[in-house]
């Protein structure tokens, strides 16, 4: 069926990594032409179920059930699985190569893409922070922790490629999301001290991770060591323990690192702001 001497107009199921036999029990079977056990398996779009029950189980669906299926990325509009496909950054094109294919900032930036409008949207440029000195200059030799080469490597950073696949969409970001949920309220809410605040752990309502990223971000009392006194433009190093009063939610740390955000700003506007 697949024999480059004999048929070029089916190709592998994929460019990339192992493929499936043609007559595996979940593709075609094994049967002559003509006989009932050869089976092609039904698939409708858009579609997941067929993708992550059978063969790729360790994926899961983009922002979980109501979120993107596989197919919406992956098969354009022909159902042609011979082989699947990556969707391109502009949102209408489609190649067996990945290395072009869409990525956070094509659905999540600018107007996003045709038929992804329900992608939550982000500044552009995403700014973690505007301030050089807000993780730009506190790790050595280090590069900047956010925007090191590109907007998707900001990303990246955060994020992790695994948020491609991951069922919240957050990928990395789950690590330190403790009690917080996405576009809440600054207010009782603790997404900055659980990434900078090392002392967070015994306070009860925070849950301080940071120090499973790498580089290890930027802690504000410079509890983990990663940070040094100087910084390698001289400037010295801003420690933040007399800013607990009365609470630390994300409201204090806008009080300081606001950027003109609106007054009801939420957790995603200011995280990417």
């Amino acid at each position: 069926m697949v024999d480059p001497a004999l048929n070029k107009s089916i190709q592998n199921h994929t460019a990339l990594g192992t493929n499936p036999g043609c007559t595996n029990v979940n593709c075609h079977s094994i049967g002559r032409i003509h006989i009932s056990t050869l089976t092609k398996p039904v698939l409708t779009l858009p579609n997941s179920s067929f993708c992550t029950d059978i063969c790729h189980n360790t994926k899961q669906r983009h922002n979980g059930s109501t979120g993107l299926n596989c197919t919406q990325c992956h098969l354009n509009t022909s159902k042609s699985i011979h082989p699947v496909r990556y969707l391109q950054q502009d949102g209408s094109n489609w190649s067996t190569s990945n290395s072009s294919a869409v990525n956070c900032t094509s659905c999540h930036q600018g107007t996003g893409l045709t038929n992804f409008s329900n992608a939550s949207k982000i500044p552009t440029p995403m700014n973690h922070s505007i301030n050089r000195y807000s993780g730009a200059m506190w790790n050595g030799t280090q590069s900047r922790f956010w925007e090191n080469t590109s907007q998707q490597s900001s990303c990246n950073y955060c994020h992790g490629t695994i948020a491609y696949h991951n069922s919240s969409g957050l990928g990395n970001i789950t690590l330190i999301q403790g009690t917080n949920t996405v576009r809440q309220s600054l207010t009782g809410g603790y997404w900055c001290a659980n990434c900078h605040y090392n002392g967070s752990a015994s306070a009860g309502k925070y849950s301080y991770k940071g120090n499973l990223f790498d580089p290890v971000p930027p802690e504000i009392l410079n509890l983990t060591g990663s940070v040094p006194a100087i910084s390698r433009d001289g400037t010295a190093f801003k420690n933040h323990s007399g800013y607990f009063n009365p609470d630390f939610d994300d409201d204090a740390c806008k009080a300081c690192h606001d950027n003109n955000l609106a007054a009801d700003v939420t957790s995603l506007n200011f995280s990417h702001n």
